[in-house]
């Protein structure tokens, strides 16, 4: 309650008491100003809470927005790390490639084409980490990019910070 709807309170509990006529009856007057004082406290309330049925609506609706864009940054996260997982699954299955490729012309008597089979294993994984590193860079940085969306949910900090660790989890 405001301090200048509490002094009206207080001066209208004081002027209850209406000042009476020399005939009988209470003042015409002090009634009337009594009734006025009154619709105008019930009008201060009734803007107040109309104010703030309006806030509550307008955080009501910014709450759903970034509920919203939160699951999407969740989902977002979550298809990155899957990309993620599969592009270093296909690194290892290349490795293991190259490292096979490698014993066969250590094995092979001809050097040279041992040796070019060597460096096509070389560019495969090169080319393989070039493309898990990218993929894991894309991946960190929509990641950094959800978390800041995770951030600004206002309403329930809680449910952001455990949704943040979560994220750091899966990324460790």
């Amino acid at each position: 309650m405001k301090p200048d709807t509490e002094r009206n309170d207080a001066a209208m509990k004081e002027e209850v008491l209406f000042k009476k006529t020399p005939f009988g009856g209470f003042d015409r007057e002090s009634v009337i100003n009594y009734i006025q004082q009154l619709k105008k406290a019930q009008l201060e309330y009734k803007n107040i809470i109309s104010d703030k049925d309006r806030l509550v609506k307008n955080l009501s609706e910014e709450n759903s927005e970034l509920k919203t864009r939160a699951e999407r940054a969740e989902s977002d996260a979550a298809e990155l790390r899957k990309k993620f997982a599969e592009a270093e699954d296909n690194a290892k299955r290349l490795r293991a490639k190259c490292e096979m490729l490698e014993k066969q012309a250590e094995e092979s008597a001809d050097k040279k084409a041992a040796q070019e089979t060597i460096e096509r294993c070389d560019k495969l994984v090169e080319s393989a980490e070039a493309a898990a590193a990218k993929l894991r860079k894309g991946a960190q940085s929509q990641i950094k990019k959800s978390a800041k969306k995770l951030e600004k949910v206002k309403d329930d900090p809680e449910k952001a910070k455990k949704i943040i660790q979560q994220l750091i989890e899966e990324l460790g």
